[in-house]
């Protein structure tokens, strides 16, 4: 009957280790593709591994604490268990911020440069950006002409409450100016660097018509 007991707190154990985790990252917003994108990411996938590891550990220790026999040993593995389990949903919840937090990275989205009847060119695009502080800001800059030295657009975008900006555009160029255009992305507190500059700089876009 003891033995039954056990085996019954150590299943619900178990179970609550892993339905705990798993629904503490379901509940934050950790799907399966925040998943793989956190597990492509080179420090955010550390949180995630560590909470796996540490959701294993918790049920390795109660499961050696079923098979030993004296009671401060039991009463010991149960309790590593216990830190494991902890520690588990500690890892899971930074786990969640790590896959949440896109540090405010724009991007751009639907672009697209197209001649038009009259000569010149229409250019659409949309900007995002996810993870942004209320006081961060986005700014957008697309040049034109030679060496894009004619700044077509200079705007700055704020975020939602959320802390999201979604940002759509339509321009028109005249003729001079349609052949080709770069539009670039950064917060504020960044900067709008040349397009083959590192992978990890801000979004940066250089369209030519015809292409």
């Amino acid at each position: 009957m003891e033995d039954t007991r056990r085996l019954d707190v150590l299943a619900q154990a178990m179970i609550g280790t892993i339905a705990a985790v798993a629904g503490l990252m379901t509940l934050l917003g950790l799907n399966s593709d925040r998943i793989w994108a956190t597990l492509d990411d080179d420090a955010g996938h550390l949180p995630l591994i560590a909470a796996a590891v540490a959701a294993v550990v918790a049920i390795g220790l109660s499961l050696l604490a079923l098979l030993v026999e004296q009671r401060r040993r039991e009463a010991a593995l149960l309790a590593g268990a216990a830190v494991a389990y902890l520690l588990a949903l500690l890892l899971a919840v930074l786990s969640a911020a790590s896959a949440a937090n896109t540090a405010g990275r724009p991007t751009f989205t639907s672009v697209s440069l197209a001649t038009t009847a009259d000569g010149g060119a229409e250019l659409a695009f949309v900007v995002k950006a996810d993870s942004l502080d209320s006081d961060q800001r986005i700014a957008v800059e697309v040049g034109a002409g030679a060496d894009f030295a004619e700044q077509v657009l200079v705007t700055t975008l704020r975020p939602s409450p959320l802390g999201r900006v979604e940002h759509e555009a339509t321009l028109t160029l005249p003729g001079e100016l349609a052949s080709s255009v770069r539009i670039r992305a950064a917060r504020t507190d960044d900067t709008l660097r040349e397009c083959n500059e590192s992978a990890v700089a801000p979004t940066c876009v250089i369209l030519t018509v015809g292409q």
